[in-house]
């Protein structure tokens, strides 16, 4: 997920609910944004189905 995300596991410069990146990535995909953890600088975007299969192993 980092990777896909562009984050660090663990990042104290984020606000609260971000710091976490496990924790931060179900509250997207619990909020059904799931198109937004995606790092705007990978060349290729992602499916909704690709992303969801990928988080579906995070947690």
């Amino acid at each position: 997920m980092e990777i896909i995300t562009g984050r660090s596991p663990v990042d104290y410069s984020k606000s609260q609910g971000e710091v976490n990146l496990i924790e931060w990535l179900k509250a997207m995909v619990g909020s059904r944004k799931s198109e937004e953890l995606i790092d705007p600088k990978l060349p290729e975007k992602s499916s909704s189905e690709a992303l969801k299969l990928c988080s579906v192993g995070c947690s």
